[in-house]
């Protein structure tokens, strides 16, 4: 029997909520009716397999509900999949709750669970679909192909087939096959088929064709040529690009059949090397089915160490650490602004509420102590008087539940004197906003999440956060709380997902709850709900070049100039050395003998980018792709020439050895 003491008084009309979870009767005296079901389950101690991730419905909380549906004389179970984020608690009324812990534990998991463990179906395993697949099981389905023989009928081609890429198909029909009516052997008709691609598997053709000829003279072939040359006008921006090799590889296609079958019927004259064809062996390989000894690691399949504990429910992340005594909950309070000066910071309401017991800000710690960086310490940990971008953190208050923690960040007020705003690139040029393509959210599932636990006896601090950086976090947590870098015991368990977001942007979280921390003496946890994470940990830089390239009629490169642009936000993070990267890559892998490119880091009231899986290389190589398909189209040179041809004479790959 499990009882809860809500901190909000509850309008349940039921004194009692009763269901079953994992097989054990549960009893709630006087249930808060705000709660989820996930936050109940997430409050037990043995059940942590369920992660907060969007709280949205992205189902990384899954669990299954059973119910008993009757039906005349008979009664079934019925299994359904919910979002327990979503989910209420009173929903769980008289029905069967089964989370990822009732399936099997790791010393005895499920066979599901083993499954996809041994099958290496969890990476970070933050959101392993466990339960997705149980309930599939449970409801008895069975997999098999849909057959679709009653709603076949037959269409002509010409009927469906509106241009490029564009069908009258509807969106769930299915070509089941495709018939080509053939002519009887009298009418003198052949038929045959070619497809034009980069690579020989598994590619989008540049351009497929299929002719049918019935024959006549030796003039039809330039009439065709002539016909195709008129039809496949295509547009410069078509999609897939290369409009003038696609046009010229059709006619040529046409050329080449002609020829064949002038050879395969001796018409005529023809010339041998039109014909020939580059033929591809038959694929084939071998499988070893015995295992590999004991000694042999390559081909051994060796699931990861933490495989099993993610699929059944065992594995602990930051939010998962046990509650300690005296445990408080953060949640930071963040700017509305882009840019604004901080007229009134009124924390009253949180205070006066009885949600929250205390806060912190910029008058928590030492003027010293309040900026930071990766490379420049030039980002505040508290807004001083001014706010330079929406997300900034103006403080944190701190509260005896996760809930009501996030309800008092909602309730400081926050008065503002809006300044102008710099948003985009091209406004930070205007603007010479300057320290001396478009972005991407990282969207890793765990969201950042920090735990620090103050030891009074000697003054030390266990910091344990879903970090990249442990170094960092260790620095700046003593230097936010005055103490020496020995005793700050920076930890990591495992992190859902990261790709460069958690590199610095993690450490703000940890020491603002250091500073709190030190402030109460009590531990602090808090983990960043989705929007918050989104709205002030950065994501990949958007960049813009503006480019010069000299290039010889011939189609060989002589000289690049360029001017690159990244929107590294309201401070510096990596953004020098992403921009650093970027100039590395960009002149790809073309030799290029005259180079000369300036890097520009644009100042503004965004959230401050950050490091991102590539680290500013994908930009760069994008522009590079993007310069040289523009010379390719001015010149009207193919950009994929044969190896042969002088404009490939300038695609030769070379090394780039750093000195240090």
């Amino acid at each position: 029997m499990v009882q809860l003491k809500p901190g909000i008084q509850s309008t349940f009309q039921e004194s009692t909520l009763k269901f079953y979870l994992n097989g054990t009767k549960i009893k709630l005296y006087d249930p808060n009716p705000q709660w989820t079901l996930l936050d109940f389950i997430r409050s037990q101690d043995d059940l942590k397999g369920q992660s907060l991730d969007a709280a949205k419905g992205c189902g990384a909380c899954t669990v299954v509900l059973q119910t008993i549906v009757k039906a005349f004389d008979s009664r079934k179970i019925k299994h359904v999949a919910v979002n327990a984020c979503l989910f209420p608690l009173i929903g769980a009324v008289g029905k069967h709750i089964i989370t990822i812990e009732g399936l099997g534990d790791a010393g005895h998991p499920h066979p599901l669970q083993e499954r996809i463990a041994k099958l290496h179906g969890s990476q970070c395993g933050f959101c392993t679909p466990v339960l997705s697949c149980h309930l599939l099981m449970a409801s008895g389905a069975i997999l098999t192909i849909q057959s679709r023989a009653q709603g076949k009928r037959d269409i002509s081609i010409s009927d469906f087939f509106v241009s490029y890429r564009t069908t009258k198909l509807p969106d769930d029909a299915v070509v089941v096959n495709i018939r080509v009516p053939l002519s009887p052997p009298e009418a003198r008709e052949i038929i045959k088929a070619y497809k034009q691609a980069k690579r020989k598997d598994d590619d989008i053709a540049i351009v497929t064709a299929a002719f049918r000829v019935r024959f006549d003279n030796d003039d039809i072939v330039s009439q065709v040529s002539l016909i195709l040359a008129a039809e496949l006008d295509l547009k410069y921006d078509v999609p897939g690009g290369m409009a003038s090799y696609r046009r010229t590889l059709a006619i040529s296609l046409f050329f080449r059949f002609w020829h064949e079958v002038v050879a395969d019927i001796g018409f005529g004259k023809v010339d041998p090397d039109l014909i020939n064809e580059i033929h591809r062996g038959i694929s084939s390989g071998t499988r070893d089915n015995h295992n590999p000894s004991e000694q042999r690691v390559v081909g051994k399949q060796i699931p990861h160490l933490s495989s099993l504990k993610q699929t059944t429910g065992e594995a602990e992340y930051i939010d998962d650490i046990p509650r300690q005594h005296r445990e408080l909950f953060g949640a930071m309070v963040l700017s509305s602004r882009a840019h604004a000066k901080l007229v009134e910071v009124d924390w009253t309401p949180a205070i006066k509420s009885g949600l929250a017991l205390g806060y912190i800000d910029i008058n928590s710690i030492p003027k010293d102590a309040n900026l930071w960086g990766s490379i420049i310490k030039d980002e505040p940990f508290f807004a001083d008087g001014e706010v330079f971008s929406h997300g900034q953190p103006i403080g944190l208050v701190y509260a005896d539940t996760a809930l009501q923690a996030q309800a008092a960040a909602r309730a400081v007020r926050v008065d503002y004197e809006d300044l102008p705003v710099i948003i985009t690139i091209d406004e930070a040029i205007d603007a010479n906003s300057y320290f001396p393509i478009g972005g991407q959210e990282h969207f890793y599932l765990e969201t950042n999440a920090a735990l620090v636990i103050p030891n009074k006896e000697d003054g030390t601090y266990e910091v344990w956060s879903s970090t990249q950086n442990s170094m960092e976090t260790q620095e700046f947590v003593a230097q936010v709380t005055g103490v020496p870098s020995s005793r700050v015991n920076a930890r990591v368990k495992r992190m859902g997902g990261a790709f460069g977001g958690k590199e610095s942007r993690s450490v703000q979280l940890a020491c603002l709850l250091a500073v709190a921390a030190k402030k109460t003496k009590r531990p602090l946890r808090c983990m960043l709900n989705r929007d918050e994470d989104m709205i002030t940990t950065g994501q990949r830089h958007p960049m813009q070049a503006r480019w010069k390239v000299g290039v010889q009629s011939d189609g060989n490169l002589i000289a690049l100039e360029a001017d690159v642009y990244n929107n590294a936000g309201f401070s510096q993070d990596m953004s020098a050395a992403v921009m650093g990267r970027c100039l590395t890559h960009f002149d790809n892998c073309y030799e290029i003998p005259n180079v000369l490119l300036r890097g520009h880091v644009c100042k503004t009231n965004t959230h401050s980018n950050t490091a991102f899986r590539g680290f500013g290389g994908p930009q760069a190589m994008f522009f590079a792709e993007t310069f040289m398909t523009a010379i390719s189209e001015g010149l009207n040179m193919p950009i994929d020439e044969t190896p042969t041809q002088k404009y490939l004479q300038t695609r030769r790959l070379y090394t780039i050895s750093p000195n240090y």
